[in-house]
């Protein structure tokens, strides 16, 4: 699926609907009676697309690339995979979208926007990524909105994740002051976080 086209001033076209199809399974609701174009950014602006990327092996240790993962922007929210065989990114679906992910235990991990971790396969025939849930939802504090989260793994090999919330201090006398806390949930051996 060609998702980016290169033209000769160094900007890059992206088709979104392509994006929100794989995120959303083609749901033709998504896009209202106006339906929506490409949006079109500049090489320097390219970091405005996609938040990380997670390889699967470190090149310096092992001389290959193994695979990578590309965690998108939230407005896209779907993930993209590049192999050694093929180093062409390719999207999966992924309906809640994706946060954050890390490398763990020969398997690529990903917490979504609502707070389920999920577990990356690869087809081997069709070389397709997909996901299945590997923990139950987070319960996330309704009345303090939480503004990120960070998959982790403890040294032990248990998957974390870490909330950070943050606040506006209002103060008569002074600015406004951001605050932040985090919390951390822990995977325990009955597959319940703690």
């Amino acid at each position: 699926m060609g998702v980016f086209l290169r033209t000769p001033c160094q900007w890059f076209t992206v088709c979104l609907k392509r994006f929100m199809t794989v995120r959303f399974g083609g749901e033709d609701s998504f896009w209202g009676p106006e339906g929506h174009g490409a949006r079109t950014v500049t090489a320097d602006h390219m970091g405005r697309f996609y938040r990380k990327v997670v390889l699967s092996v470190s090149p310096s240790r092992h001389g290959s690339y193994g695979t990578a993962m590309m965690i998108l922007h939230r407005d896209f929210g779907a993930p993209a995979f590049a192999t050694a065989e093929d180093a062409a990114w390719k999207l999966a679906p992924s309906r809640d979208g994706v946060e954050d992910a890390i490398y763990h235990d020969g398997q690529f991990y990903s917490v979504s926007y609502s707070g389920i971790v999920e577990a990356w396969q690869r087809d081997t025939e069709s070389g397709a990524f997909t996901s299945t849930a590997v923990t139950p939802r987070l319960d996330i504090e309704e009345a303090s909105p939480c503004h990120r989260k960070y998959l982790a793994a403890a040294p032990g090999g248990r998957l974390m994740v870490v909330l950070k919330y943050a606040q506006v201090i209002k103060d008569l006398h002074s600015q406004d002051r951001w605050t932040c806390s985090f919390k951390v949930h822990v995977l325990g051996d009955d597959g319940q976080w703690k």
